[in-house]
């Protein structure tokens, strides 16, 4: 056989030996399953085959030389395949959110955000943003050696005294609401020296949302979406706050409000509300993406669930939910708004030739007017979960069934359940929708945004490419991932909400997937900072097999003269064999190495034959780490994880940041799939077991959009979070700024809001204490991804775009 076609085919086995297999069915025909080699097998959804053994088969089979240029990420993904109990895959999870938490601590403390590739850190909102993010993640996972440096970092940087202005939105969600979860989480907590932070994390959020509360100064009381902490003053050169930016504030200052005891937190909340009632009559529930705040008037008609609005009708279940179901307004706007969006919005999908009876994947479009786009953020992967809320809480937004048009279509009517569907159907609907962005990707991993390809005649049905699938196509530009958790959020929400194993096989393969294409190695990075390219494919590979060489026989005793021999003949019958396998690299593939790359290997070869490179400073113990940081210095040491370029291309190029939502939220749903027990049981694997008690019952707490448990905070009048001590000077951080507060607030059983409530006032009076650095001693001491914004990659970073 040709060593050509030879190579091609091992390279194919060892992507998917399942698959391949002499006698075995493919029964999973995604993208995924032929290029990354995560393939979902048997229709009981139990998961991929353990690859283990076929990957070191493929490995060190009969041809020899033959490695592959991901070979440690095929071996990552090769192991995680055989792990299959709930709690081995949890403490993967895990052990992924220690290896996260390792790059920021060791590359970035003090910054907001990890830069992993060349091991740095990035500023933001200058809040240590992805410390403080991390928090509740950390003790959750019983990581309290991680907790305790986490807090170290914010000991040593956090203040509200950096200079520019931060966004209201994203330090509400990120930052207050982890520090208020974080202060109830601990309430949990046995541990003395984790229990001592407690009053440190209540002050820094007292201190902080006092401050965030001065974006309310707006003549309508709809808030800026910008302020400078350490001045008050709002950003009036941005004329437009988004509806997210508006609205996605409710559950964080309603909790400051039960806290402190005073109202005006919870009180412009619901003002915000109570303004936007003439926008939900005038656009049918569904609400443009820009308002004015001074006029208090929507600007444009683009409506979307996507970016800089997603969160809006998130927040109106879950805030009439957190105050104790005590609310209706919100919950029947929230009805009215998911109503409006079966009739105008959810679309279906083309039906793929062979599929007659298949009657579409259903998704989220856009509309402009009456325009309809087939167009849908990864961001809308949130609805799922709410939907299957709403449905755990009694909420139905579903229409009665009637028939279509004069008798009853059995098809055509199905085609339709998603107008007459409850709200559990149309949340499974829609998750099987956005993992298919996962399953038809050769990544395994979603793009930012997709347009799909909907049942009409101006569509061909035959459209197909191994992309998609014939249901959806990527945009180069719109082809990026960035680590976002909203699939894997709506799957825990389905997880809790049915107690369908699928939701955890599902959740298991998007990990997979995750830990294949987006670990960063330090040992990977100093052979190639940016990724694989297509010169340096051959010496990278040489070279980290030789380090794992190395370090394999260095464990088993062998002498450095030894390792130095076999590495140097490894090394040659590998060069030896591309040439024999016409790559057209072959012996000029040390020519055209970089510099970088080159340096590495001559160094390794040379330090392991003149002993440079031995066990340092008395520690017997040698590892790879060890080999790295020797070799490559300060890069070998980086970990963490970075978003990819593509998720269209395998193997992919990285984009050099780790968002703070990657630790709080994306892991901590993965983790918490596979550590909790669901709340209510709808599937034949559970329906006649007694449910086991959960630590984070959907009924008890509810998650702010960054994945911040928060509890149920009962109606206002009759709370059920007890008011405490704090320090009334952190409430007013700005000495000499006039304030409309001059007394001691009511206590909020006495309070009653009304349309006419107190509008753009501010907290703040002179005082000493200003709160940005805290007398406890603990807290003494540009651009980012947004939650609910789509996003363009640029010269390997991330440039926030507005989808107009």
């Amino acid at each position: 056989m040709n060593v050509v076609v030879q190579t091609l085919l091992l390279i194919l086995v060892a992507a998917c030996p399942w698959c391949c297999a002499t006698g075995t069915a493919v029964l999973d025909d995604g993208s995924r399953c032929r290029l990354s080699g995560i393939c979902d097998v048997g229709s009981d959804e139990k998961g991929g085959v353990c690859a283990h053994n076929e990957f070191s088969k493929a490995i060190h089979g009969s041809v020899e030389g033959l490695v592959f240029s991901d070979l440690l990420a095929r071996e990552r993904d090769a192991r995680l395949s055989c792990v299959s109990s709930p709690g081995e895959r949890a403490a993967k999870v895990r052990e992924a959110a220690q290896w996260a938490w390792r790059g920021y601590d060791s590359c970035a403390s003090g910054e907001d955000e990890l830069r992993p590739l060349v091991c740095g850190g990035k500023h933001w909102l200058n809040l240590t943003l992805t410390a403080v993010d991390s928090l509740d993640t950390l003790l959750i996972m019983g990581l309290e050696d991680e907790y305790m440096s986490a807090m170290h970092v914010l000991e040593r940087n956090f203040s509200l005294h950096s200079p520019g202005y931060c966004n209201v939105f994203e330090t509400t969600i990120r930052v207050l609401g982890g520090l208020l979860s974080t202060y109830f989480e601990i309430e949990k907590s046995t541990s003395a020296r984790v229990q001592r932070t407690q009053r440190m994390l209540l002050d820094s959020a007292i201190a902080l949302g006092a401050r965030l509360s001065q974006a309310f100064a707006s003549k309508s009381g709809l808030p800026h979406s910008d302020v400078n902490l350490r001045t008050g003053e709002i950003d009036f050169a941005v004329s437009h706050s988004s509806l997210s930016e508006m609205t996605t504030l409710a559950l964080e200052f309603s909790a400051l409000s039960r806290l402190t005891g005073h109202s005006f937190f919870e009180e412009s909340i619901r003002n915000v509300y109570d303004v936007l009632s003439n926008a939900v009559r005038a656009y049918d529930g569904l609400l443009p993406q820009y308002f004015n705040p001074e006029a208090g008037t929507a600007q444009g008609r683009y409506i979307m669930l996507g970016a800089r609005t997603d969160s809006y009708y998130e927040y109106l279940l879950k805030y009439w939910i957190i105050t104790g179901k005590s609310d209706d307004v919100l919950k029947n706007r929230y009805v009215h708004a998911m109503q409006s969006l079966r009739k105008r919005m959810l679309k279906r999908t083309n039906i793929l030739p062979g599929r007659q009876h298949d009657i579409g994947f259903l998704f989220v479009s856009e509309m402009e007017g009456e325009t309809m786009s087939p167009k849908m953020d990864h961001l809308v992967c949130f609805l799922p979960g709410v939907f299957a809320l709403g449905h755990l809480h009694g909420v139905s937004t579903s229409f009665p069934k009637s028939p279509i048009s004069g008798e009853e279509d059995e098809w055509e009517v199905e085609r339709h359940k998603h107008l007459w569907g409850d709200d559990l159907y149309i949340a499974e609907e829609l998750a099987s929708t956005c993992y298919e962005l996962y399953r038809l990707s050769p990544t395994g991993l979603a793009p930012e945004i997709a347009h799909f390809i909907p049942q009409d005649p101006a569509y061909p049905g035959n459209h197909h490419s191994d992309i998609g699938g014939g249901l959806f196509y990527v945009k180069d530009n719109d082809a990026h991932n960035i680590l976002r958790p909203e699939t894997v959020e709506s799957l825990f929400v389905l997880w809790k909400t049915t107690g369908d194993p699928m939701y955890r096989e599902r959740a298991w393969q998007i990990f997979r997937a995750f830990e294949r294409w987006t670990r960063v190695e330090g040992l990977e990075l100093c052979l190639a900072r940016q990724g694989h390219r297509v010169k340096d494919d051959i010496v990278q590979t040489l070279a980290r097999l030789a380090l794992r060489k190395a370090v394999d026989l260095r464990s088993k005793g062998r002498s450095w003269e030894a390792i130095a021999n076999e590495t140097q003949k490894l090394t040659t019958g590998l060069l030896q064999a591309t040439r024999l396998a016409d790559l057209k690299q072959g012996s000029q593939v040390i020519n055209t190495a970089s510099v970088e790359v080159k340096g590495a290997i001559n160094f390794l070869i040379q330090s392991f034959r003149s002993g440079i490179i031995k066990p340092g400073y008395g520690n017997p113990k040698w590892d790879g780490d060890t080999i790295s940081n020797t070799v490559c210095g300060e890069i070998g040491a980086s970990s963490g994880y970075a978003g990819l370029q593509s998720t269209k291309v395998v193997p992919p190029l990285r984009i050099d940041k780790m968002e703070s939502f990657w630790i709080s939220e994306t892991l901590k749903y993965l983790f918490l799939i596979f550590s909790e027990p669901p709340d209510r049981c709808l599937h034949t694997s559970c329906k006649n077991e007694p449910l086991l008690k959960a630590k984070y019952p959907l009924t008890d707490f509810v998650l702010n959009t960054e994945a911040h448990f928060i509890p149920v905070l009962g109606p206002r009048t009759n709370s059920t979070i007890q008011q405490v001590e704090y320090d009334k000077n952190l409430l007013y951080p700005y000495p000499g700024k006039s304030s409309k507060v001059e007394t001691p607030p009511a206590p909020l059983s006495s309070t009653k809001i009304s349309p006419n409530a107190s509008r753009g006032g501010d907290l703040h009076s002179p005082s000493d204490n200003d709160g940005s650095k805290l007398e406890t001693g603990l807290f003494d001491n540009e651009s980012g991804a947004h939650k609910d914004q789509t996003s363009d990659v640029q010269n390997d970073d991330i440039t926030v775009h507005e989808e107009l």
